[in-house]
Formats: structure tokens, sequence, C-alpha cells
């Protein structure tokens, strides 16, 4: 019983460490990422070895398991977002950087266009 308490506390830090990640990840308070990072590998090892001992039953946590399941689902998403807007942002800024001027417009049918000396004619758009 008392293994199983045990199991149940590490659940619920688990469940509290990735809620406290996906308010970093909403914030883009990105400094505590591997510090967090580091803890959910100690939590996914000890409920590893909890489900790795035959003895051991955890149907009675499918409450917690399923929230962290879409605790992570979640997170990773929102991790997704942030590298790709750090990847866009980082691109940005090497073009603004490198001095390329570049404005982009669309067609009717919805093409972009790119008019790299930053005007569009009639016949770009042609």
């Amino acid at each position: 019983m008392e293994h199983s308490q045990s199991f149940k506390q590490t659940l619920e830090n688990m469940i509290g460490l990735l809620e406290a990640e996906n308010r970093h990840l909403k914030a883009l308070n990105l400094d505590e990422l591997p510090k967090i990072a580091e803890e959910k590998i100690r939590y996914a090892s000890a409920i590893d070895e909890f489900l790795l001992t035959a003895d051991n039953d955890a149907s009675p946590f499918a409450a917690q398991a399923r929230r962290i399941k879409a605790l992570s689902a979640e997170n990773q998403k929102l991790l997704s977002a942030v590298k790709s807007g750090v990847t866009s942002a980082k691109v940005r800024i090497q073009n603004l950087m490198s001095g390329a001027q570049s404005v982009g417009t669309y067609t009717a049918t919805g093409g972009k266009l790119n008019a790299h000396d930053g005007s569009v004619t009639k016949q770009s758009l042609a």
C-alpha cells in the first residue's frame, strides 16, 4: 500500500511539473525548461520502475495517467509552436541584419509575390 501511495505522489508530482512547464511555455519563460526536463526524466524513471515491477497494479491510477498524457501532448504542441516561432524570428533577424529588404504581397489567387527592391509592378502581378 505504501508503495502505491508513493507512486500516486510521483504521478501527482509529474502532473504538477507538466502544469508548470505549460505555464512557462505559454509565458515564453524558456529559461526554466532545462530544469523541468531533468525533473521529468527523474519522474519518468520512477514511473517506469513502478510499472515494470510485475506485482504492481497501475489501474487505480488511470485518471492520473490520462492527465499526464493530455498535458504531455499539449506541451509538445506548445513546444513545437515556440520552436517554430524562434526559428521564424531568427530568420527574420538574419534577413534584417543582412540588409535584405523584401516586400511580400499576394496575387488574387493567393500566390505569394516577393519584390526585393520594395516595388511591385503590374507586370510582376500578371
